[in-house]
């Protein structure tokens, strides 16, 4: 991508974003819940897709905090929705082949590469954890 075409990039995010989320129906009922789940959807979406950076003004605002927190869960939601595409197991795949998530630091494993793993498609229920595959 060429410098300066942060319009086309933003454009790009937006549309990749909308794809995925009306892909399938599951996706589709995944993304109303999201809505009624989060407070603050709108917001959070503007969060992830504007190009403004926050100034002290947007800290000084007391709501602030919780349109970030909702732009976290927001982002969360659309990343294991992309991690389940095609495409995002192509690419994880990829890492996992490259090393990207670290290796395993049991003796009898031999450094085997290691990949995340989500317990749970619940906001905030568990953390990732580490798996070895072998």
């Amino acid at each position: 991508m060429e410098a300066g075409s942060s319009g086309s990039a933003t454009s790009k995010v937006t549309t990749t974003c909308s794809k995925l989320m009306r892909s399938t129906s599951k996706t589709s009922s995944t993304c109303s819940a999201s809505k009624g789940k989060l407070n603050n959807y709108d917001r959070a979406l503007d969060m992830i897709l504007g190009q403004e950076t926050p100034d002290s003004d947007d800290f000084s605002d007391p709501n602030y905090l919780a349109n970030y927190e909702a732009a976290m869960d927001l982002y969360g939601l659309i990343h294991s929705r992309f991690i389940l595409s095609p495409k995002g197991l192509a690419l994880m795949r990829e890492k996992f082949l490259m090393g990207t998530f670290g290796v395993c630091p049991r003796v009898k494993c031999k450094r085997h590469y290691t990949m995340p793993v989500g317990s749970s498609y619940n906001l905030n229920e568990s953390r990732v954890k580490i798996f070895c595959p072998k």
